[in-house]
């Protein structure tokens, strides 16, 4: 017994140590690798006017007004964030940290349930999944911005763990009512748990309809609860816009307008760029074909697999919703577990197929978190914002009014009186534009259309220009590589020249 009890502490000791390195690099090291992204901004500004006895309201965002109440795509997100700002204060930081936090939880959580299952046990495997889903791509460029995703990766790997419950009827029960909660936890994901119940269907075939119908009644009687309380709050028209702001609010409409767009022509928000988890393809179609000359049944069904899920999420989230690159996480997971679960049946048996699917893990790992750590290192100090944000504050007065650009929120944030960010140009009233003493305005990137704001008559009051530029360059050319950094012309409209 003892023996056993030893085996399994072994087996354990290195996921726990891959997960508490990953861990302590992400919470030190990985959020301070990207600018300031527009969502993080977007999302956090809800929560941080709530907490500032301002109301639940954004002057970050395209579609509601300042003074209207806001309706957030992932209002589970904002009541988190409210309390984790509460207890660590607003900061940027604080509002990475969380969905760094949220991140390494759905990660434990994904591999205790791969273990309780009886998918994995050995050390190598569990430690290669912990670490695919945690510097992924999609994934680690998700929380390294803040984003809500996490949340939402943490939920979906729970109700993965209820699988393995020895009461079907408790977890049944449960997955209801996560069901019940996904249109509140984020709206896209409930597009992706469709679309993943859908393929995991062709997979599993009858044992998994149970809990994907349990599941699927949870979203939809969610979504109809969702319906009457935005509703009954007088918040439907907002929610609507919001949809519309993604595209159409019919389905139908959508669909339609995906099958007749060309998508490249609005790529960054379609088609997934997660390196990790094109990688992570490319390596099970080749142990698939591998498995076809060898005739190993196992391969060639976890290929299958790979190839179905691939399918469905892609196709379910191209046509019904979006899949931009952060949502690279839905796709990144499930592929984890295929090639993890791979790798742990022939690791006993077939020495050189194990070699090569711990390889392409670790190629899948080093393209995803590791690559935007390496490219960071070449221009790190001006990623920074240490450096900008004191710069900042000679130039911002407690009485200012400020209209900025995404990456200089924080610091106009923490110092005005009051912030206008980004995109927020467009729903702004002339009465707001009035207002405004201080234009911050990127001169790599700018969301400023020149409207609103007359700047041309503005006297300039500093201008902060960054010692080096990303590998990719600065104005999105290569998506988040090349995300704008911290360099701008501030304009003071109090006293035009």
């Amino acid at each position: 017994m003892k023996l056993l009890v030893c085996a399994c502490q072994r087996r354990n000791l290195m996921p726990i140590a891959t997960l508490a390195c990953i861990g302590l690099f992400t919470l030190t090291i990985g959020i301070s690798i990207a600018y300031t992204f527009v969502d993080e901004v977007a999302y956090a500004e809800p929560a941080i006017n709530l907490l500032r006895g301002e109301g639940y309201r954004s002057a970050a965002y395209n579609v509601t007004t300042s003074s209207q109440t806001h309706v957030s795509t992932a209002p589970a997100h904002s009541v988190l964030l409210y309390v984790w700002l509460k207890l660590f204060g607003i900061s940027q930081h604080s509002v990475r940290s969380l969905a760094a936090v949220l991140a390494l939880l759905g990660a434990a959580v994904l591999w205790r349930a791969c273990v309780r299952l009886g998918w994995l046990a050995g050390g190598v495997s569990s430690s290669l999944l912990i670490a695919l889903v945690l510097l992924d791509y999609g994934c680690a460029f998700s929380y390294s911005c803040g984003r809500p995703d996490s949340l939402s990766f943490l939920v979906l790997a729970t109700v993965f763990y209820l699988a393995s419950f020895p009461s079907r009827r408790v977890a049944l029960w449960f997955m209801g009512a996560i069901g019940l909660l996904l249109p509140f936890v984020q709206w896209a994901t409930v597009i992706f748990t469709f679309a993943l119940c859908g393929g995991l269907f062709f997979v599993f075939g009858k044992r998994i309809l149970k809990p994907a119908l349990v599941l699927s009644l949870g979203m939809i009687l969610g979504l109809a609860a969702q319906y009457l309380l935005y509703s009954h709050l007088g918040l439907w028209d907002t929610w609507m816009l919001n949809i519309k702001g993604e595209g159409s609010a019919s389905i139908l409409q959508r669909m339609l307008d995906r099958l007749t767009r060309n998508p490249l022509s609005h790529h960054s928000n379609v088609i997934s760029k997660d390196i990790t988890s094109w990688i992570l393809l490319a390596g099970l179609g080749i142990e698939f074909a591998r498995s076809k000359l060898s005739g190993e049944r196992l391969g060639i069904w976890l290929g299958k697999a790979a190839a179905i899920i691939a399918l469905a999420v892609g196709v379910g989230m191209y046509l019904v919703g979006k899949f931009p690159t952060y949502y690279g996480w839905m796709l990144c997971a499930p592929l984890a577990v295929i090639i993890c679960v791979y790798c742990e049946k022939v690791a006993a048996r077939r020495r050189a197929v194990f070699a090569s699917v711990v390889s392409i893990g670790i190629l899948a790992c080093a393209a995803g978190l590791p690559f935007q750590f390496f490219v960071a290192l070449h221009d790190w100090k001006d990623r920074q914002p240490a450096m900008i944000d004191a710069w900042l504050e000679s130039k911002i007065g407690k009485d200012d009014v400020v209209y900025c650009d995404f990456p200089f929120y924080y610091p106009a944030k923490l110092r005005a009186k009051r912030v206008y960010a980004g995109n927020y140009i467009l729903p702004m009233t002339p009465a707001e534009a009035q207002q405004v003493t201080l234009a911050i305005i990127g001169t790599k990137f700018t969301s400023y259309d020149g409207t609103k704001l007359d700047l041309s008559k503005a006297r300039e009051k500093g201008r902060w220009v960054a010692g080096r530029s990303s590998l990719f360059g600065n104005a999105f050319q290569y998506g988040f590589l090349s995300a704008p950094n911290y360099e701008c012309i501030v304009y003071d409209l109090k006293n035009p020249r």
